[in-house]
C-alpha cells in the first residue's frame, strides 16, 4: 500500500478511535488489511503531525496538531474563494487562481502534499506543479478538488 493511501486510513482510524500507543496503530491497521510495523508507524505519526493529547479519563491519546488543523482550514478557505481551474496533463498540474492568490496557495500545498511534489513555481495568477509520477499528480488532483 502507498504511503498516501496508508495515511487516509490513519487519518480515519484517529478520526473514529481513541489511540493511545504505537501497537494499537500497529493492531488497527493490520486489522484493516495493512500489515506495517512499529518503526512505519512511528515515521506515519510524525510525517502526519500527530500529537498525543491528555484524555478526559487518563492517559493521552493521539490527535491531530492543531497546527496541522489550522493550515488545513486555512488552505481551504483560501483555495475556494481563489480558485479558478486545474489542468493535468502526465505528471503535470496547473492551477489558475485569481490574480494574487498563487503564491500563497503554492506555500500551502508545498506543506500539505510534499509528499507527492516534486516541485510547485507559482506567478501571480497559476501555479506549475511537478509530481514524482503520474499517479501523484492525478492523486493531487483529486485531493485538492476535494477542496472545493
Amino acid at each position: 500500500m502507498r504511503k498516501e493511501d496508508r495515511h487516509k486510513v490513519i487519518q480515519l482510524l484517529v478520526s473514529k478511535n481513541v489511540i493511545r500507543r504505537q501497537e494499537d496503530f500497529v493492531f488497527l491497521l493490520k486489522n484493516a488489511g495493512i500489515p506495517v510495523g512499529q518503526a512505519t508507524v512511528s515515521r506515519d505519526i510524525k510525517e502526519m503531525n500527530l500529537v498525543k493529547t491528555p484524555h478526559q479519563k487518563g492517559g493521552y491519546y493521539y490527535t491531530f496538531s492543531k497546527k496541522s488543523q489550522a493550515i488545513s482550514q486555512n488552505f481551504s478557505k483560501l483555495f475556494k474563494q481563489s480558485f479558478i481551474k486545474i489542468d493535468l496533463m502526465e505528471r503535470y498540474l496547473s492551477i489558475k487562481t485569481i490574480p494574487g492568490n498563487a503564491p500563497a496557495l503554492a506555500a500551502f500545498i508545498e506543506k500539505l502534499f510534499s509528499d507527492k511534489l516534486f516541485g510547485v513555481f507559482p506567478t501571480n495568477e497559476t501555479i506549475f506543479i511537478i509530481s514524482y509520477s503520474e499517479y501523484a499528480a492525478n492523486r493531487l488532483k483529486q485531493d485538492l478538488l476535494n477542496y472545493l
